[in-house]
């Protein structure tokens, strides 16, 4: 045997252990780095053994349509300086697989796969994502066989393998985990031979974890599967959030409605059905007049629907189960049993002061300030003759019902009131028409009535 030989046969035998070595759940995280040099996103590899080349294959499962179209970037850990010698083997996805050229073994490097480039002002940048660009040198190219276009013949089974450590994002508010890993088309395939006979599936889902994809089914809910109940741990007196995942799986949906029967605990004791709603379906609009929504779903699309319960404060702490029901038009239902576990003491502001619960989402319903109450620090609506004022602000009407004069004692900066008032018109308003070679007097009006009083309006 030549030395070339068994220095290829030692390579690939080293390959191999690094390849068993692999972990087969890969690790979320986040770390520190120049984002707006690399981007907020890398993958942490280790190098075991000094080579010309190893191959790396990086199951990071991408939301993005065409990762093939961005550019990435191999940088050493030891010095922070970037690698040119990288040959993109196959980018998917599904999984990207690389062969670069290590500097430093055993070592340390980090693959930033999503690289931008920012301009434009901070309040509003323009990203843009930059496309594939290669620096490796030919020669490197030549002596490890990668210019002759043989890609669709490689195995990575041939080369020293390098090992996928951690996935990284920046920080936690840029992490895709968990709900922007998609599944796998063999996974997805899985789960809808599974399901053949159903029109479409239902993911009872945490608000700890917003439904962000719409195209794409996470890998969190082929590992967790259909869920027959959901469950979930309220605080007395708290609006409890959660979701369903709606995935039109065989046919698009036209519209569709959510039911919920009342939630009952052991004792008989319970949370009526008025107490549960789903915001996308319906709710209060900003003039406080109920309205419902149509809710349609394309086939192989996913809908996130955001519902919630609000516990009454004197529920007694214990297990509540109940129904839910996804009812789509000219569809066999799907439901699924809620378990609402409640526990005391009496939770603050119905849950509104930890955002992380998404119980703000009643919010949308509020009919706050729909009556003539005032709403503090704002001070009555005050009325003299055809003078209105309030909280620093005086209109004068005229005749016509026009403003004569509209004053202010508002500071420029909008933080205090001072003594003086400011003339916010030039001149009083009026209605004036005009047409061709055509003289039209001015308005005259018999002054104006004041038909309501409130404190908070005239």
């Amino acid at each position: 045997m030549s030395k070339k030989q068994i220095t290829a046969w030692v390579l690939f035998v080293l390959g191999t252990a690094a390849a068993a070595a692999q972990p087969k759940d890969i690790r979320y995280g986040t770390g520190t780095w120049d984002a707006d040099r690399w981007g907020n996103h890398r993958v942490l590899v280790e190098v075991f053994d000094s080579t010309d080349a190893v191959w790396v294959h990086i199951p990071w499962r991408r939301r993005d349509p065409h990762p093939e179209n961005r550019n990435l970037i191999v940088v050493d850990a030891a010095d922070d300086e970037e690698i040119a010698n990288v040959f993109r083997v196959d980018i998917q996805r599904e999984y990207g697989d690389l062969i670069f050229q290590p500097r430093t073994a055993p070592g340390t490097y980090y693959i930033y796969y999503l690289p931008y480039n920012m301009s434009g002002r901070k309040n509003y940048p323009t990203v843009v994502y930059p496309e594939p660009v290669s620096r490796a040198e030919s020669g490197w190219l030549e002596r490890n066989s990668l210019s002759g276009g043989r890609t669709a013949e490689m195995s990575r089974e041939d080369w020293p393998q390098a090992r996928v450590e951690e996935i990284q994002s920046i920080d936690e508010f840029n992490s895709f985990a968990p709900m922007e890993i998609i599944a796998t088309h063999k996974e997805l395939e899985s789960l809808l031979t599974a399901h053949k006979g159903a029109d479409f599936l239902i993911f009872p889902e945490e608000r700890r974890f917003p439904i962000r994809m719409t195209a794409d089914l996470p890998l969190r809910w082929i590992e967790m599967g259909v869920p027959e109940d959901f469950r979930g741990v309220a605080r007395q007196g708290e609006f409890y959030a959660f979701q369903i995942g709606v995935f039109a799986k065989e046919r698009a949906i036209e519209d569709l409605a959510v039911e919920f029967t009342r939630l009952e605990n052991a004792s008989g004791a319970g949370i009526p059905a008025s107490a549960l709603r789903c915001f996308n379906t319906g709710g209060v609009d900003w003039t406080g007049r109920a309205f419902t929504k149509s809710v349609p779903v394309d086939k192989g699309a996913v809908q996130a629907l955001w519902c919630g319960a609000q516990v009454p404060e004197t529920a007694p702490p214990g297990m509540y189960e109940g129904t839910v029901t996804v009812r789509p038009l000219s569809m066999k239902p799907e439901r699924f049993r809620l378990s609402l576990e409640v526990e005391a003491p009496v939770i603050s502001a119905a849950g509104d002061d930890e955002p992380w619960r998404h119980s703000r989402l009643r919010w949308l319903d509020s009919l706050i300030a729909f009556d003539e109450r005032l709403v503090a620090p704002f001070t009555p609506v005050e009325v003299e003759g055809r003078e209105v004022s309030c909280l620093g602000r005086t209109i004068t009407l005229n005749d016509t019902g026009f403003p004569a004069r509209i004053q202010s004692r508002f500071a420029p900066e909008m933080t205090t009131l001072s003594s003086h008032a400011r003339e916010v018109l030039a001149a009083p308003i009026r209605l004036v028409v005009l047409g061709k070679d055509a003289v039209f007097p001015d308005w005259s009006g018999n002054g104006v009535r004041f038909v309501r009083r409130e404190e908070a309006v005239a």
